[in-house]
């Protein structure tokens, strides 16, 4: 009984700093990340997103459900159903599952 206790100790402390880390991580607010994400940003055309979006709307029939362009578009369904509009029946199924092979296929099957 002593090793489980032992065990399920070693594996709660390593699964938590593991967790924070990946928290941490995600928060892009220092040192190279930030400069990184800055440099991404300064160089979008925002009036340019906004055509882009309102046209796959438009086709689409469907608003963004995000106001962060490339979320909206990262699942690949806005893009599956404006290819539809275009051509229709040329993307037979659309995965409205969240996860990430799923979205890896719309976007497969858009391009």
């Amino acid at each position: 009984s002593t090793s489980t206790s032992t065990s399920s100790r070693t594996s709660t402390s390593t699964s938590t700093p593991s967790c924070r880390m990946a928290e941490f991580r995600s928060q892009d607010n220092f040192g190279l990340d930030r400069e990184l994400k800055e440099k991404e940003e300064a160089k979008r055309d925002l009036a340019l997103e906004r055509k882009v979006q309102n046209y796959v709307e438009e086709l689409a029939g469907e608003r963004f459900a995000s106001d962060n362009f490339f979320a909206a578009l990262k699942d690949g369904v806005l893009l599956c159903k404006m290819m539809n509009t275009v051509k229709p029946g040329a993307i037979k199924k659309i995965n409205e599952s969240s996860m990430p092979f799923k979205k890896m296929e719309n976007i497969s099957n858009f391009l």
